[in-house]
């Protein structure tokens, strides 16, 4: 019998797609990034590219949390001919705390949680960095409807690493056949729960084709159907 719901947090509860794009804006007119790159969307792409590899890196152990948070900048602005770490930390500070001051949520986030309050225990599993990720979670009101909250930097391993849901369990006491999770990411959530036993639902609102045979979402309100 299933008692907790472990909720994956950006893109899933929290917009993280929208919210980090207009912190990614006032980063770029904050730190006249108008003078290294020839617009926002060529500044876009190559972050994206620097990004989306230094993640990768650090979810392999070969690179560490500051290098990923400053590195992404800095990186960027090396492709520009510009070598400027200090700047490249201002920015990535500036970028996290405009980023976890922001709230908005995904549809009709806060409404399911609350229903879904009443008859389980709620969690979330969030790969992320901890002075961004818990602010999100106190600022937009998710915090109070969850009870705990499982952060990658804490635990020292990202999802879908077994290490990361190894934790969830021992800290929960419980079992995966009495856990359900929630989340945008097939790799991370839907791949790492099925992996770990542990049931899994796709929030979806994309329509992406899922290569796993799992519930499928594409509004949150769903799971107070379902659940």
């Amino acid at each position: 019998m299933t008692q907790h719901i472990l909720f994956d947090l950006d893109n899933t509860l929290w917009d993280f797609d929208s919210n980090s794009h207009l912190a990614k804006v006032d980063m770029f007119h904050h730190f006249n990034l108008d003078t290294i790159f020839s617009s926002f969307d060529e500044f876009l792409s190559i972050y994206n590219t620097h990004n989306t590899h230094l993640w990768k890196e650090y979810a392999a152990g070969r690179t560490d949390k500051e290098n990923v948070s400053v590195g992404r900048f800095y990186l960027s602005m090396l492709d520009k001919g510009v070598d400027d770490y200090a700047k490249a930390k201002e920015m990535a500070l500036f970028f996290l705390s405009n980023t976890s001051q922001r709230t908005t949520l995904k549809p009709n986030a806060l409404s399911t949680l609350e229903y879904l309050s009443h008859k389980y225990q709620l969690h979330i599993i969030t790969n992320g960095f901890v002075e961004v990720q818990y602010k999100k979670i106190a600022l937009s009101g998710i915090g109070n409807y969850t009870q705990h909250v499982f952060i990658s930097d804490e635990i020292g391993a990202l999802k879908p690493a077994k290490h990361f849901f190894d934790v969830v369990i021992r800290r929960l006491n419980t079992s995966p056949d009495k856990c359900i999770i929630v989340g945008d990411s097939i790799e991370s959530d839907i791949e790492g729960g099925i992996n770990y036993n542990i049931k899994a639902i796709y929030y979806n609102p994309h329509n992406n084709t899922c290569p796993h045979s799992v519930t499928s979402i594409s509004d949150l309100s769903e799971l107070t159907l379902i659940l």
